[in-house]
């Protein structure tokens, strides 16, 4: 997995990860998107779960992707019937 972080001064932060197709991680962050793009409601929580986070730690993003890591978890656990892998 490669890892990448980079900020501009006035125009927030970009973070980047490169993930192998055929790993499991790979397999969870699809569940994940999958999960939000077929729950309005889940993708709303998300959103405003981000929102609140980001005012909270500002640019701390270790802290802010601290935060959202058991909500991430919580999704993809409850979506482990291989919902969206592989679409």
């Amino acid at each position: 997995m490669l890892n990448g972080f980079a900020s501009r001064r006035g125009t927030g932060a970009i973070g980047c990860t490169g993930l192998r197709r055929d790993s499991a991680r790979w397999d969870q962050q699809l569940a994940f998107r999958n999960a939000l793009r077929s729950d309005a409601a889940l993708a709303e929580r998300y959103a405003k779960l981000k929102r609140d986070l980001a005012a909270r730690y500002g640019d701390d993003r270790e802290a802010y992707t601290d935060a959202k890591r058991a909500f991430v978890q919580t999704v993809i656990n409850n979506r482990k019937d291989g919902f969206g892998v592989g679409e």
